[in-house]
């Protein structure tokens, strides 16, 4: 895919490819030799006031949201940009996972044979939040130039590379670059 251009507002995941990408139950989804150019922008303002709880979602160039997922031979030139809105006088948890490749990935199979192989980011990514410091908000950012959230304790990473800028602009309580 060339000349993507996502511009999205409050929304759970962000991909050029697939917003969730999910297997079937006892199923492995495979995503290969995939390569996507372009540009996302997904504009949070106060994620309480859609969400009203705990919220967690996954932006990347090509899959927000892996379920099952293994990636080999993919490469990512989409440029991500998250900004996000935390001006709340709710107590709650945002959770962004954003990557280059995929946002959030998720198994617990532990005999499922899930891999990222070969992938390369060669965009930029940058969390951008502004807060008014009201409230109990804590910010938990997942951010990696390939996956920026790996939450699969039976997962094989080899041969990934990232070559873009990978930036917070502003400290939050929580990191996980």
């Amino acid at each position: 895919l060339t000349d993507v251009k996502i511009n999205e507002t409050v929304t759970p995941n962000v991909g050029a490819i697939a917003r969730t990408f999910k297997a079937a139950s006892g199923e492995i989804a495979q995503l290969l030799n995939c390569s996507v150019k372009g540009s996302i922008v997904v504009n949070c303002p106060n994620y309480e006031k859609v969400a009203n709880t705990d919220a967690e979602f996954g932006v990347a160039g090509l899959v927000g949201y892996g379920s099952h997922l293994s990636v080999s031979d993919c490469v990512n030139e989409v440029s991500i940009e998250v900004k996000q809105s935390l001006n709340s006088t709710a107590t709650y948890n945002v959770y962004p996972c954003v990557g280059g490749i995929v946002g959030y990935s998720y198994t617990k199979n532990p005999s499922a044979e899930i891999y990222f192989l070969n992938n390369e980011n060669k965009a930029d990514i940058l969390l951008a939040e502004s807060s008014d410091e009201e409230g109990d908000v804590t910010m938990t950012t997942r951010l990696g130039g390939c996956v920026g959230n790996l939450g699969a304790d039976y997962t094989l990473v080899k041969n990934c590379v990232n070559r873009g800028a990978v930036t917070q602009d502003k400290p939050v309580r929580n990191p996980y670059v």
